[in-house]
């Protein structure tokens, strides 16, 4: 067997690689194999689902180290309490971006399997829509 010949056909490995989604894919308009799918919503999704996890994951931990404070702390404990107050604050920050860039992500996915045009021809330039399965 050829180097070349990778899948065990004379097919080009190129042509097979070159594009994202199946091959039995093609446009409509002008029948052309070079597909790629368009993640406008699963890009979004991610996006804003980030920004609400960080938003979230920081106030709630800025709120929760505000309610803990009982005023009877001396000059020391007070500066190690914000110090915990802010790395909290970090923290949920970050768990929060990840919890929500995961949501947002999932739910921006099923917008684009279901809703938005979810495919792009490289040829011709057309979007059209192929239901997700």
């Amino acid at each position: 067997m050829e180097n070349n010949q990778v899948f065990g056909s004379s097919d080009s490995t190129a042509e097979l690689l070159d594009s994202d989604v199946s091959s039995s894919e093609s446009c409509p308009a002008c029948k052309s194999r070079h597909v790629d799918a368009r993640e406008v919503g699963k890009g979004t999704g991610a996006f804003l689902g980030t920004v609400a996890g960080v938003v979230s994951g920081v106030c709630g931990a800025l709120l929760s180290g505000a309610a803990d404070d009982d005023g009877a702390s001396t000059a020391v404990g007070s500066g190690l309490h914000w110090l915990g107050v802010a790395s909290s604050a970090v923290l949920g920050g970050i768990s929060g971006g990840v919890a929500g860039c995961s949501v947002g992500s999932s739910l921006g996915a099923a917008v684009d399997g279901r809703i938005l045009s979810n495919r792009c021809c490289r040829d011709c330039g057309h979007r059209f829509f192929m239901p997700a399965f």
